[in-house]
């Protein structure tokens, strides 16, 4: 597993859906750039273990971070700074 350093945090990338139910391909354009996953793992930063917990889910802009493969499970991780963070889900 990785594990970041200062104010970065790593977060399990979630798929998009690009198709309905149906069938229907829907168009990058219409997804939109705000991606979203599940943190888990946070830097070093005091500052930042305080505001982002594991298993917190994020939202991010998906040109933001570094993309990030597990060569032992093919798992998709991003690797985000804290100004990358765009935003929590609150239960």
């Amino acid at each position: 597993m990785f594990r970041p350093l200062d104010d970065r945090v790593i977060v399990e990338a979630e798929s998009v859906k690009n198709t309905t139910e149906s069938g229907l391909i829907i168009p990058e354009e219409i997804l939109g750039n705000t991606r979203y996953g599940k943190v888990v793992s946070v830097g070093t930063d005091k500052e930042l273990q305080e505001l982002v917990k594991v298993g917190d889910v994020v939202f991010y802009d998906k040109a933001m971070g570094t993309p990030l493969t597990d060569s032992r499970t093919g798992r998709q991780y991003v690797l985000l700074y804290r100004r990358d963070v765009q935003g929590f889900q609150e239960d």
